[in-house]
């Protein structure tokens, strides 16, 4: 369908595993999708996913479970960015739930570098403005963590 990245979820087919994992980024390439991600969610350790990271480009860290907007982030999710990017992961690390002008800082510092944020957007009289406060606060959240380098 042209689609440019394709996520697929770490948990499906029996919880998760590094083999079904790589058979899917696998599939996803020789389909010819350019960015092949994993998508994990918040009670899932993030730990088991290091044996595929030379796999995918991106790894997209659920803040809130998927089904409905408007949920709190959930906080212990932080320790997930962070653990990936201790790892070496140098792909993209996305943030999915609860992403506001607060929360997108601190998944900023933590290491994410792509947000989904939906109701905070979507709910707001200046979407335009919004978008715009979202990109600045997370760009400088991104150099404090990079040593200013964001």
């Amino acid at each position: 369908a042209g689609a440019q990245a394709l996520t697929f979820l770490w948990e499906a087919g029996g919880g998760g595993s590094a083999r079904g994992a790589r058979l899917a980024a696998r599939a996803f390439r020789d389909a010819g999708v350019e960015i092949v991600g994993v998508s994990v969610n918040p009670n899932t350790p993030i730990e088991p996913l290091g044996e595929i990271l030379g796999d995918v480009d991106l790894v997209l860290v659920m803040s809130v479970f998927p089904g409905f907007g408007g949920q709190r982030f959930m906080d212990g999710v932080l320790s997930k960015p962070r653990w990936l990017r201790d790892q070496g992961f140098d792909g993209y690390v996305e943030m999915d739930g609860g992403i506001n002008g607060d929360t997108i800082q601190r998944c900023a510092e933590a290491g994410a570098d792509v947000f989904v944020a939906g109701s905070a957007i979507f709910g707001a009289d200046a979407r335009a403005a919004t978008i715009r406060s979202f990109r600045d606060a997370a760009r400088a959240a991104a150099g404090r963590r990079s040593g200013g380098q964001g």
